[in-house]
């Protein structure tokens, strides 16, 4: 019981978008280093997807707006992991379940503008 000492965890806000995210399992969160108002959340593929449902994908949140996201990237494998670009507050990095790496730039479209497909020479399991 030592290791569960600490300040309680209280609720704080909740986030909801009902449409795209809706039976999505959220797989990461993390928080702006350059904005303290925006998160963003990585989304896995939903539990009975339509044929028209992107596998996954990445929400990205203004604190100000909790019923809707600031931005929504699609990815076509589920999104495990993801993060802020450091030095670039409008790019966005993310590992899927297929084992690539994706890049989603703010300034252009939904989809990836880059892709890090896996490799026989690299990994080949989910990032």
């Amino acid at each position: 019981a030592a290791d569960l000492e600490g300040p309680p965890l209280r609720y704080a806000d909740e986030y909801v978008e009902s449409r795209w995210a809706a039976g999505r399992p959220v797989t990461a969160v993390e928080f702006s280093p350059h904005h303290d108002h925006m998160l963003l959340a990585a989304y896995g593929q939903k539990t009975n997807p339509q044929l028209t449902d992107p596998p996954g994908g990445l929400l990205v949140w203004n604190l100000a707006m909790r019923r809707r996201p600031e931005l929504l990237f699609k990815c076509s494998s589920g999104v495990l992991s993801a993060c802020f670009h450091r030095f670039e507050p409008a790019l966005f990095i993310g590992g899927t379940y297929s084992g690539g790496i994706v890049l989603w730039d703010a300034r252009a479209q939904a989809d990836p503008v880059l892709r890090a497909p896996p490799s026989q020479a690299g990994h080949s399991h989910p990032v």
